[in-house]
């Protein structure tokens, strides 16, 4: 087992550490507290910090799943003890020694590796802060005879499923008890056996797909291949995000599909309009060659669902050879996709 003493001034200068280091300010040497009671119970708060302007304070309006793992028991003297659990980690509690102690130490040292096995232990407790209706805090159960040092590792988070932004939240580690001396420097060094911790956030945009479907439900087989070109535009804020033209090959009837990863942001809204409908081939409703009003949905895994936009064309009776050479108004680049060079047909 890996211990490491934290008895009198080293527990309170490496708690200050901790509290303080995302801040750039190192540990200090601070008068000892009493006791600790292994036997009371703790609970850790979640909180949105005092001040705090980022978009997930002043915008998010969903939930923030919490998760905590306790890495290392504490006992009544201040000896912090690597959990058996974690006894393979290789979480290096000796970094809490060193007097100036950097978050990225602490990073290093235990959050990375505890972090790496902690999927594998299972979390220990988990609670969730619901910003919905503006809470700033959330507090989780009791964790009985649970003093020592915990990671939290605060979920990635979404407003709702189709939401334009993300937010991904650091993890770190806490000691739990604590004491308001120890995260501030003043104030009373009686141990609180309810230490929080603030929510650092960082906000992602998300992105999406779009899929083209086009099905061709005649074809002339003795005219070889045929291509058809889409008109792709789309805005976000007044902003034009995408505007660019592909198309679908068909060598024979039935439904091919393409889909665009160019990473549209969501939320877009998209107009697809069929340029160019194939030499010798019509839609099969006019009405139907423009598709509008599309609005981009987040794709992160696989299976996630895609906007789709869907055209369905005919043999018009015609006998021109050739697909989109027909006409000299595209050219295709090095990764296939066409582009539009002027607006005249020959």
């Amino acid at each position: 087992m890996i211990k490491v003493s934290l008895r009198r001034k080293g527990l309170i200068g490496i708690c200050m550490a901790l509290a303080l280091c995302i801040l750039g300010i190192g540990a200090h040497s601070l008068r000892a507290a009493s006791r600790v009671d292994t036997k009371k119970p703790v609970t850790i708060t979640a909180k949105v910090a005092d001040g705090d302007t980022s978009a997930f304070a002043t915008e998010y309006k969903g939930k923030v799943d919490i998760y905590l793992y306790r890495i290392a028991t504490m006992d009544e003297t201040g000896t912090l003890t690597v959990d058996d659990r974690y006894a393979t980690a290789g979480i290096d509690l000796s970094v809490l020694n060193k007097k100036n102690a950097t978050s990225q130490d602490v990073i290093t040292g235990i959050v990375d590796p505890a972090m790496e096995k902690a999927e594998q232990v299972g979390k220990d407790e988990q609670f969730t802060l619901d910003r919905k209706n503006g809470d700033i805090s959330a507090t989780s159960d009791p964790l009985e005879k649970g003093v020592g040092l915990y990671l939290y590792i605060p979920q990635r988070s979404t407003e709702d499923a189709t939401s334009r932004y993300a937010y991904e939240f650091t993890p770190y580690v806490v000691f739990a008890p604590s004491s308001t001396f120890i995260t501030t420097g003043t104030g009373s060094d009686e141990w609180d056996y309810n230490p929080s911790f603030n929510l650092k956030s960082t906000q992602i945009e998300r992105t999406g797909k779009l899929r083209i479907v086009k099905k061709l439900d005649k074809y002339n087989i003795s005219m070889g291949k045929q291509s058809f070109v889409y008109d792709v535009k789309g805005t976000l804020d007044g902003k034009v995000v995408i505007n660019n033209v592909y198309k679908i090959d068909f060598d024979g009837p039935g439904t091919n599909d393409r889909i665009i990863d160019v990473d549209i942001p969501a939320t877009a809204v998209l107009t697809v309009t069929e340029a160019y409908p194939g030499s010798s081939y019509k839609p099969v409703d006019e009405e139907k060659m423009v598709v509008d009003g599309l609005v981009v949905i987040p794709y992160e895994k696989e299976g996630d669902p895609i906007v789709t936009a869907e055209f369905e064309n005919t043999y018009s009776g015609g006998l021109i050879v050739g697909g989109i050479a027909a006409e000299n108004t595209f050219i295709e680049d090095e990764n296939g996709d066409i582009h539009f060079i002027e607006d005249v047909v020959e």
